[in-house]
């Protein structure tokens, strides 16, 4: 009986445990975010409590709550395309810091060998145009 009540004891405390808060692995350092737009940011943290996110493109800062799952959701609002910028996350004491995060345009491609292409073409197959666009790009910058 004894070491029943131990191990009821045990369990119960492992599933009092709170949840550290974690955002997604796609937010990191060096991340990129569309500019211009409402971007989601997600991840887990421990429910009930409050995560707030605050952007240093704009200085807002962003809330929301954690779900009974562990899971929080908030949109936040990016601005023109530049960086490096930083995103603090926090809940609570617990804080995450990404660095040397950008704003600009972020495709997703899908495909086979075609998605290997350079932006320039290759040799015997150029893309019109590429050349003018990779400069102008450079003159911008």
């Amino acid at each position: 009986m004894k070491k029943l009540m131990m191990l009821s004891c045990l369990l119960l405390c492992l599933s009092l445990r709170a949840e550290p808060l974690r955002v997604a692995h796609v937010f990191s350092d060096h991340a990129v975010f569309q500019r211009e737009t409402s971007a989601p940011v997600w991840g887990w943290g421990e429910p009930g409590r409050t995560v707030s996110v605050k952007a240093s493109w704009n200085g807002k800062t962003v809330k929301a709550k954690v779900g009974e799952d562990g899971r929080w959701r908030l949109e936040l609002e990016t601005a023109a395309a530049g960086g490096p910028y930083a995103i603090t996350v926090k809940s609570g004491k617990e804080k995450i810091e990404l660095g040397d995060v950008w704003l600009g345009e972020v495709w997703v491609c899908s495909g086979q060998s075609n998605m290997e292409m350079p932006v320039g073409g290759y040799g015997f197959q150029e893309v019109e145009g590429s050349t003018d666009a990779i400069l102008s790009s450079w003159e911008t910058a």
